[in-house]
Formats: structure tokens, C-alpha cells, sequence
């Protein structure tokens, strides 16, 4: 009899426990959910603005407004090139892997020409056995035409970066020069040229 009190003491024990942490993981559900909707809430209310009522706002009582909006061209101005100082980091970036793969087959094929040459020059002094040396000489040259096609591709590739890059550069350029001279100092950058990609 003890014993079954022991474990109906345990199951309800047990069962407690599980309850407890239902109503926790609910409780949690909830403070999330309410966190998220007062996020949103809150997002609607710094953004948001009723233009057509405040259109109907008299001048005198615009205070402050006028210089608000000046200081979110402003920011706007300062947003729009970091964005490009990043776009042209990134750039850089996959320009600078190209020029380092590139550099690295070069460096393959001239050694591959080395030894391709070597095994000539065996082949033409009567060294060896003939037909090895023939072959290790066309392996050699056939590695060779593949990575000068590898890196023919790979350029055709920099290219298009390249041109993405100078592109970026002179629209940053532009709005950084733009930025120095105040807002109104030059007219709107035109909309960037669609760079045309090299055949590949």
C-alpha cells in the first residue's frame, strides 16, 4: 500500500513538473508574441505620418520641421555611400581572388612549360625511352592548353567585376563629391548604366 502511495505521490510529482513547465513555455509564448506586436507598434509609429492631415498644418506651426528634414537628406546622403563604400569593398574584394587565381595558374603553367621543355630536350638528345618522353611531353602541353582556357574564362569574369567596380567608384565619386558641396550643389547622379557582361 506504501508503495503505491510512493509512486502515485511520484506521478502526481511528475505530472506537476509537466505542468509547470507547459504554463512556463506559454507564459513565454505570450511575452514574445506581446514584445513582438509592441516592436511593430512602435516601428508603425516612427514611421508612419498622416501627409494629407499634416498638409493641412499651418506654416507657424511646422516648428522644427524644416531643419528635421534637412537632417534626413542628410542621412540619407550618408547611408547611400556607405552603402557604395561597401558594395565597392566587396568588389575589391572578389577582384582581388580573381587576380590571385589567375596568378596561380600562371604560375602552374610555367612550370608545366619547364618541365615540357625539359622532356624535349631528353627527347631530342637520344635520352630515355622515346615514346615516354613524346608523352610525358604531350600530358605536359595538353595540362598547359587547359589552364590557359581556365584562365581565359576566369578574365572574361574580372572583366564584368572590373566594370562593375569602376562603375561603383564613379557613383561614389559622385555623391561623395556631391556630400562636400551640399545637397543642391550638383544635380541628381543619373540612374547607373547597365554594365554589359563579356561573353565567357
Amino acid at each position: 500500500m506504501r508503495g503505491m502511495c510512493r509512486y502515485g505521490s511520484a506521478a502526481l510529482v511528475i505530472a506537476l513538473v509537466l505542468v509547470g513547465c507547459q504554463t512556463t513555455k506559454n507564459i513565454q509564448d505570450s511575452v514574445t508574441t506581446t514584445t513582438k506586436n509592441v516592436t511593430s507598434s512602435v516601428k508603425t509609429f516612427i514611421y508612419d505620418i498622416d501627409e494629407d492631415l499634416y498638409a493641412q498644418v499651418p506654416a507657424d506651426r511646422r516648428i522644427g520641421v524644416a531643419e528635421a528634414e534637412e537632417s534626413l537628406l542628410a542621412a540619407e546622403e550618408r547611408a547611400a555611400v556607405a552603402e557604395l563604400r561597401e558594395e565597392r569593398a566587396v568588389l575589391r574584394r572578389e577582384l582581388a581572388g580573381y587576380v590571385n587565381e589567375i596568378a596561380a595558374l600562371e604560375h602552374d603553367i610555367a612550370r608545366t612549360e619547364l618541365n615540357r621543355l625539359k622532356w624535349d630536350a631528353i627527347e631530342r638528345a637520344g635520352l630515355g625511352k622515346s615514346e615516354e618522353n613524346r608523352d610525358h611531353s604531350a600530358k605536359l602541353r595538353g595540362k598547359t592548353v587547359e589552364w590557359e582556357a581556365e584562365i581565359a574564362d576566369l578574365e572574361a569574369d574580372m572583366n564584368v567585376v572590373r566594370n562593375k567596380l569602376e562603375s561603383v567608384e564613379r557613383e561614389l565619386a559622385f555623391q561623395e563629391k556631391r556630400m562636400a558641396g551640399g545637397l543642391s550643389a550638383l544635380p541628381d547622379f543619373p540612374a547607373r548604366a547597365v554594365e554589359k557582361e563579356l561573353p565567357r
